[in-house]
């Protein structure tokens, strides 16, 4: 039997009744997301294979197949594991690389969030933003995200941006699918959707007593690419007597203007006018796998009360949703075939070597290595919140029940 805890007899007395952890999610609920995120890389790499390229198949199937734990003692009554070493494969549609990424950055920012604002000193206020353009095709989506970095050069680069001391931007982008109730007599189309809106219609329909079953949802092959950007203000800024002052329909007006298109974007323009004081019994740790998504997302959920860290979570999320790129919802093909691991090879083509992160002002000088290429060191990460005990845990991916298993304890 292997002991779990073999050099810290105090914190655990062996007995035959001990019931001894056998996989990674036995150790806690955090740790169960190795095995969800390692699930999604697994369904991606099936998706590359069915595409032909096995170059990113094969490097995503070898991706952390063994992960190495440290013994971290939180506190006095309380242990969890750290990541002490593993090789990645740092494809970037690898569910699991993404997930390490966007822990890696949430980490970086809320690290330096307090030096900063203790260097800026009081004056200064956040500004939450999402800015969007049409959907596109796929094909056209390179030039779409060209289009939108050019648009946001020339809108940061007007005189009266100059009033925005800082930025940090990230692109995300979601699918859209047709979605129809079939039965024996009726074929209804029901609406275009992203996958939060289809879920929030797919639950209410199945509320009222619709059968799953006649739900069919088709891909598609439009992408839709948007920003969230959080913004360094100062407090004057919100004197709404000055020119300075960009209301909901100057940003609207900016970023059409900067797109040089003939309709009306959605402009979304949140204040967030303090920086709330992460909660004692939240910590930095506690952030880094937050979604503000609804349940499909299966991450922990907590009762955040800073608007200021709801919005570095929103911001520093990934790229794409691991729904959307293994497709969860899609139940048949398009009449032309067209699948998702056709979407996926596509996608991949559109966006290779497309800068996801940007920062800059204030930002730039704190958060100067946010968006450098990781090592598999960044994305293991430091030891966080926590001693290390000394004492490390192997674990080893096993496809026959999709979960990492205990191989030895050093």
């Amino acid at each position: 039997m292997i002991n779990p805890l073999p050099n810290i007899p105090h914190i655990l007395e062996l007995d035959q009744d001990v019931e001894v952890k056998e996989y990674l999610s036995d150790f806690g609920a955090r740790d169960k997301l190795w095995d969800i995120h390692k699930i999604y890389s697994q369904k991606i790499a099936s998706l590359y294979e069915s595409a032909d390229n096995l170059v990113y198949a094969d490097r995503i199937k070898g991706c952390a197949n063994y992960l190495k734990f440290a013994l971290k003692d939180l506190d006095t009554n309380d242990y969890g594991l750290k990541l002490a070493a593993a090789h990645f494969c740092h494809v970037p549609q690898c569910q699991l690389c993404n997930w390490l990424r966007s822990r890696m950055w949430r980490r970086r920012f809320f690290k330096i969030l307090p030096q900063m604002l203790a260097d800026l000193g009081d004056g200064y206020q956040f500004l939450f933003l999402t800015l969007t353009a049409r959907n596109c095709e796929l094909d056209g989506l390179r030039q779409q995200l060209k289009d939108m970095s050019a648009a946001w050069k020339r809108l940061s680069e007007r005189k009266d941006f100059v009033t925005f001391k800082g930025f940090t931007r990230t692109t995300e982008i979601t699918r859209n699918y047709d979605v129809y109730f079939h039965d024996a007599s009726t074929l209804r189309f029901i609406g275009r959707m992203g996958t939060r809106k289809y879920y929030d219609w797919f639950y209410a329909f199945l509320a009222a007593g619709g059968d799953r079953d006649l739900v069919r949802v088709y891909p598609t092959r439009e992408a839709h690419p948007h920003y969230h950007a959080l913004l360094l203000v100062e407090d004057s800024y919100f004197d709404k007597s000055k020119s300075s002052y960009w209301h909901h329909s100057k940003w609207m007006h900016e970023w059409k203007s900067a797109l040089r298109i003939d309709y009306d974007p959605y402009v979304h323009i949140k204040a967030v006018k303090s920086f709330d004081a992460v909660e004692e019994q939240v910590s930095i740790d506690d952030l880094l796998d937050i979604s503000l998504d609804v349940d499909f997302d299966q991450q922990p959920k907590k009762d955040i009360s800073s608007q200021l860290i709801k919005s570095v979570l929103e911001t520093l999320k990934y790229c794409v949703k691991p729904a959307d790129i293994v497709g969860e919802i899609v139940t048949h093909p398009c009449s032309d075939g067209f699948s998702n691991y056709q979407w996926l090879q596509d996608f991949t083509e559109q966006v290779y070597r497309v800068r996801k992160i940007a920062t800059g002002g204030l930002f730039k000088s704190y958060l100067k290595d946010l968006d450098k290429d990781e090592s598999d060191s960044d994305l293991i990460g430091d030891s966080g919140e926590g001693d290390l005990l000394g004492v490390e845990y192997l674990f080893k991916w096993y496809n026959q029940v999709n979960k990492y298993k205990l191989l030895d304890v050093i």
